[in-house]
């Protein structure tokens, strides 16, 4: 989890597309700049099998009304009854550390005593296994962490029910709260980690919000903020002073408490003064902040490997907007970037020592590794992507490997959204290429030999594209004149074999080879959970997704138990036969014929 002072306060978590209307692939907001050595992939536009010319008008796609097919009932259980919530957005509601190191249990918050809340834990690897949780004080498969759950949603903080969470295996929850919370908040922040019969406190009694290592026990915590409130309103971002900031490895049998690792002071008005996120291995917390008497941020560390006090080691000096290698290794840092200069120069170091300091490119704003943090295949480097400001707006360059950093791959020269591939081969960048147009979903291969178009119609809005965790498969939502938000993959590597998985996707998740959504009807009457099934070879022109459930509410989300992947889901639903958390699965591997 990373955190940046009020961008994101709640951390970095993994949420579900939105329906149309939203923005591109990872919005980059801003600004790119020069430089960058080697060829420029110069993007199709047209692009292989593209059924729509620049010029003219957009080619109208007739679409026979999308087959929906019901997945067999008997893969379906309540494993929890009464009327429940999932918190966390997604991903984040059960546990979801790679590979998983035990059962996986969810976190859902449900009605107490006298207006209370209450939070709970249930173990779905056993419910799976075995049927329904029973939730009642014998259990020891399903838990109440809390009766009494902070449930208030602030726009400069913490909110209910995302920032209560899963990050890895260890639950992050804001409970205990006064009753009038100032904004942010301030108050108790807990912890659980399965194994555990209760949960600790993690915080002092003036916590604010707390972020947990992805594939480890180590946390760390915003503690004790000065804050001064804004003048000009609610919608103004209140002004931070200073706050402690708190680190340690929750251990299973021991209440080990957290230690000071340095009260952290910004200055006044700058929101990015300040950035916090762990190495891949868990074993470094690595944080960047305005030192006395300086006017750019200072790197430093400390290691969590013993159980403090913490002595703070200077990394490299002059460095925001950071992010570290998947090796530990090496990191990746903005120099000359500030508030007042939102642009810095990119340059690479050696970590932890911060020495061999190699600039790269100058005017970056944005930095993206390849592959995603909590890959378990990506602990090495793979490469990374910077968005940098020209004379045309936002430039895209690829690094494929650090050690020759001679080889940069100037992919685009104005994009308005990008996204990586896990295998660094390929990247989705969105650009505008008539005007009044949305813009065009282009796959550039990432050593520069060209790229391709998504698009079957040009001009369509098109948005939400990601790839498949192996890099095989492309996917993203299309919006044309045939009225639907059409969900489609295809090849990375020449934009063909492109199949149509769904109708008026409001959003989707990758798991395996399944691709999760939930889609609705031509009327917005309704909408299901469905899912399908793609391969890597040869591939039909469409696929027949099967649903799995009609009107879910709230997050719905996949886990993987074993080699089989699971649906778990919430109905909005006022009967009690609707009412609790259910689980869908195995995932069925064979489909019927479209």
């Amino acid at each position: 989890m990373c955190l940046a002072v009020l961008v994101a306060v709640a951390g970095c978590g993994d949420a579900r597309s939105g329906a149309r209307g939203q923005s591109n692939v990872t919005p980059t907001g801003g600004s790119g700049g020069n430089g960058g050595n080697g060829g420029t992939a110069a993007l199709d536009p047209i692009g292989a099998g593209n059924q729509a010319g620049v010029s003219g008008a957009p080619v109208v796609v007739e679409e026979p009304p999308y087959p929906r097919t019901w997945a067999d009932a008997a893969l379906t259980q309540r494993i929890v009854e009464g009327e429940v919530s999932l918190v966390g957005s997604g991903l984040t509601a059960c546990t979801n550390e790679l590979p998983a190191p035990g059962d996986r249990w969810c976190a859902f918050s449900r009605a107490g005593r006298a207006g209370a809340t209450e939070l709970w834990v249930a173990n779905v690897s056993q419910a799976i296994a075995k049927g329904p949780v029973s939730c009642d004080e014998a259990s020891k498969d399903c838990l109440r962490l809390t009766s009494n759950l902070w449930t208030g949603f602030q726009i400069w903080g913490p909110g209910h029910p995302y920032s209560h969470r899963f990050d890895g295996d260890t639950l992050i929850f804001h409970a205990d709260a006064p009753a009038d919370v100032r904004e942010p908040y301030e108050g108790p922040v807990y912890a659980w980690r399965p194994g555990w019969d209760a949960a600790r406190r993690i915080s002092s009694e003036r916590g604010v919000v707390c972020g947990g290592h992805r594939r480890s026990a180590a946390v760390y915590c915003v503690d004790a903020l000065d804050v001064e409130v804004a003048p000009d309103g609610p919608f103004s971002a209140p002004v931070w002073h200073s706050f402690d900031l708190l680190a340690g490895t929750l251990g299973v049998n021991t209440e080990q408490p957290m230690v000071l690792v340095e009260r952290i002071t910004l200055p006044t008005g700058d929101s990015q003064a300040f950035r916090v996120d762990f190495t891949r291995q868990g074993d470094k917390l690595a944080y960047s902040s305005v030192l006395d008497g300086d006017t750019q941020q200072t790197l430093r560390r400390v290691s969590l490997t013993g159980v403090g006090p913490f002595e703070p080691k200077t990394v490299l000096a002059d460095a925001a907007g950071w992010e570290l290698a998947h090796d530990g290794a090496a990191v990746y840092v903005l120099r000359g970037y500030s508030q007042e200069n939102p642009l810095g120069n990119l340059a690479l170091a050696d970590f932890p020592s911060g020495e061999n300091v190699q600039p790269i490119a100058s005017d970056v704003d944005h930095i993206d590794l390849v592959g995603a943090f909590d890959d378990p295949l990506a602990d090495e480097d793979h490469g990374l992507g910077y968005v940098r400001w020209t004379s045309s707006g936002e430039a895209f360059d690829f690094i494929k490997d650090r050690t020759n950093l001679g080889e940069i791959q100037n992919l685009a020269s104005s994009t308005q959204g990008h996204g990586l591939a896990p295998d660094g081969a390929h990247t989705i960048l969105f650009q505008s290429l008539r005007p009044d147009d949305y813009p065009v979903a282009q796959v550039a291969r990432n050593d520069g030999s060209g790229a391709c178009t998504l698009n079957r119609q040009l001009g369509a809005e098109t948005y939400a594209g990601r790839f498949s965790g192996d890099g095989s498969r492309v996917f993203w939502i299309e919006y044309g004149s045939s009225g639907s938000e059409e969900g489609w993959l295809a090849d990375p590597d020449t934009c063909q074999q492109k199949v149509q998985f769904g109708d008026w996707v409001l959003g989707y998740s990758l798991s395996g080879d399944f691709v999760v959504f939930e889609g609705g009807d031509e009327a917005d009457s309704t909408s299901y959970i469905q899912y399908a099934r793609w391969t890597a070879g040869a591939a039909p022109a469409s696929l027949t997704p099967l649903v799995v459930a009609e009107h879910p509410r709230g997050p719905f989300l996949t886990l993987r138990e074993g080699d089989a992947t699971y649906i778990v889901y919430m109905l909005a639903s006022e009967t009690p036969e609707s009412q609790g958390l259910f689980v869908h699965g195995p995932l069925e591997t064979g489909f019927p014929a479209p």
